[in-house]
């Protein structure tokens, strides 16, 4: 899984390199250099839209999935010898 992770990370920051260019521009007499993606329109939009899918959409729906659940099971765990079942045996020896 380990592999796997660093394989798809090593991938999807690939793609950049292939996409970027360099850019020299003037302020104030001092040249600048700035890093920029190159995209046709719709490429652009949809690399934008998979990257917010792959690296925030689906980590944050697993991760809401995945502590819903440990909540939910712990919200509704009944232990065997819990203070509930103390207290209505208890309640049932004086009777």
């Amino acid at each position: 899984m380990l592999v796997i992770g660093w394989i798809f990370g090593t991938l999807l920051g690939s793609v950049q390199v292939f996409h970027s260019k360099t850019v020299a521009f003037l302020y104030k007499n001092i040249t600048y250099y700035d890093c920029r993606e190159e995209w046709d329109e719709a490429e652009g939009k949809a690399y934008t839209v998979i990257i917010f899918l792959l690296t925030f959409l689906v980590p944050l729906f697993v991760l809401a999935y995945t502590y819903g659940n440990i909540g939910y099971k712990i919200f509704f765990y009944k232990a065997p010898n819990s203070s509930q079942s103390l207290h209505l045996r208890a309640n049932n020896k004086s009777k």
